[in-house]
């Protein structure tokens, strides 16, 4: 249980007390909040005399302060990369349903648009994709053009054929929605696959380096804090 800053959640850990002295039961882990912004962690266990007499508690209590603001700040880390991974999920969900929607806009977007895109029929031929879309694409560079079969020129540039885009490839209905790719010049590109009512997908091409370099500065921040907090727990003993 913790103690925390508000009334409620004082109100709480008084009654978890009580409740283990009167039903004098061990309690284990209250995490308490000190008037000067320490945190403590408290456990007691019951003492009885030789003939079963209670004779109330033994326990102690330890400043996790360093532990418990680590677990605060890899729990800050966490959640800031949960929100950065929403609101990429988030973007591409908007991009694509307005460009399905407003299809007579269609090549005016295409030549604005951040991401790359590719729209291929239900022979996995290209009828249509934008200038960005090449450059995040297995190379050559020179084959992606319309009428190309995507997945001849895919694979052209892959050492393997991915089996994961088979039924992309083949324009059959697929479970792959997205697929994470390294390019050969470092680049991370997140592949979207949003099938056509009429056969074929809609592939949104995103450039996530950027948010890959943040992701792993987060992972090595939550590491390092994992580091601490083990320091902390080390220290206090």
């Amino acid at each position: 249980a913790e103690m925390g800053e508000t009334d409620e959640a004082r109100d709480l850990i008084a009654l978890s007390l009580d409740y283990a002295f009167l039903q004098r039961e061990s309690f284990t882990d209250i995490v308490m909040h000190g008037a000067n912004g320490q945190v403590f962690c408290t456990c007691g266990v019951p003492m009885f005399t030789a003939d079963g007499q209670f004779a109330g508690f033994r326990g102690y209590s330890k400043d996790i302060t360093a532990r418990y603001e680590a677990e605060q700040a890899a729990q800050k880390a966490s959640d800031a990369l949960a929100d950065t991974n929403r609101h990429l999920e988030a973007r591409v969900a908007e991009r694509s349903a307005a460009l399905l929607e407003h299809t007579d806009l269609l090549k005016g977007v295409l030549e604005t648009m951040s991401e790359g895109l590719v729209v291929t029929d239900g022979d996995g031929t290209i009828v249509l994709l934008n200038n960005k879309a090449p450059s995040l694409l297995p190379p050559p560079r020179a084959g992606w053009t319309k009428g190309a079969k995507f997945c001849d020129q895919y694979t052209s540039g892959c050492d393997e054929c991915p089996t994961d885009l088979r039924a992309v490839f083949n324009g059959e209905p697929s479970p792959v929605k997205t697929r994470d790719r390294k390019t050969e010049n470092g680049l991370w590109v997140r592949e979207v696959y949003t099938p056509r009512a009429e056969g074929g997908y809609v592939i949104t091409l995103i450039d996530r380096t950027q948010d890959v370099l943040r992701q792993e500065h987060l992972e090595s921040l939550s590491k390092d804090l994992r580091l601490a907090k083990d320091q902390a727990e080390a220290g206090s003993l």
